[in-house]
């Protein structure tokens, strides 16, 4: 069977045909991506926001309520300053305590005080030793202290002087006369009070010593002073004293001491 030609118009139209094909399926193709990503970005909205909302919801939880009342900080208690220590009283007396002290006014005088001895019954062996322009002397007293309220209320049992001319049996009346001086350095004065005051002397610092008024006549001189006593010094706590003797400047200070190491020169 014999096919006839096509006419020319239509084999033109036909090559047409067959060459655009190409651009045709590139364009369909491209469409189709287009479409796809369309959908694509369609599924992606509502992903977007509801990211956006929770992104909106978690920013504004962040932020404080314009109603909500602010947290109350607690604050720190503030501590109340501690009441000073009360001094409670020197050290118990016992064997090789000693404390030295120095009159500056009205006389330059150094004293030194010595325990030797403690025994059960509260009878104590001490020295003391004293120096002042032209004199040195050492006394030994053998007390009975079980009672250091008053001078009246201490007896005193044996009390011997050492000078460089030998030594000397004082009675108790001599003692009770001429070295009542010593009798009261050793008194032990109430620690009670709420007076306290910091003093600085020659031995140290001493931190709320109890302050004390005191008034003494000496013999024949009137002494009126105010005292310093601190618990840390033994035997009588004393630290210091400054005022007046008649009209003159009296002053003694604590100048040395410790709990051991005294040693008898008798």
């Amino acid at each position: 069977m014999s096919t006839s030609p096509l006419p020319r118009t239509s084999r033109r139209s036909l090559d047409a045909l067959l060459l655009g094909l190409p651009l045709l399926v590139a364009c369909g193709e491209t469409k189709k991506k287009e479409a796809e990503t369309e959908e694509e970005e369609d599924d992606d909205k509502p992903k977007k926001k509801n990211k956006k909302k929770k992104d909106e919801e978690a920013k504004a939880s962040a932020k404080p309520s314009a109603t909500a009342a602010p947290t109350q900080q607690p604050t720190a208690k503030a501590s109340e300053p501690a009441a000073p220590k009360k001094p409670a009283g020197p050290p118990a007396l016992a064997a090789g305590q000693w404390v030295r002290y120095e009159k500056a006014d009205p006389e330059k005088a150094t004293t030194e005080y010595r325990i030797i001895q403690v025994d059960n019954d509260g009878t104590v062996t001490l020295e003391v030793d004293e120096s002042a322009v032209g004199a040195k002397s050492t006394t030994e007293l053998v007390l009975g202290l079980s009672d250091r309220t008053s001078t009246d209320a201490m007896v005193v049992k044996k009390c011997r002087v050492k000078t460089n001319t030998g030594v000397v049996t004082v009675p108790e009346s001599g003692v009770r006369t001429s070295m009542i001086r010593m009798l009261r350095d050793l008194r032990l004065p109430s620690f009670e009070g709420d007076k306290q005051e910091d003093v600085t002397v020659r031995a140290g610092t001493f931190n709320g010593c109890l302050v004390r008024a005191i008034e003494e006549d000496i013999l024949g001189s009137k002494l009126k002073a105010t005292a310093y006593y601190h618990d840390s010094v033994p035997i009588n706590g004393f630290v210091k004293y400054e005022g007046k003797l008649d009209k003159a400047k009296a002053t003694k200070e604590l100048v040395a001491f410790g709990l051991t190491g005294a040693k008898a020169q008798f």
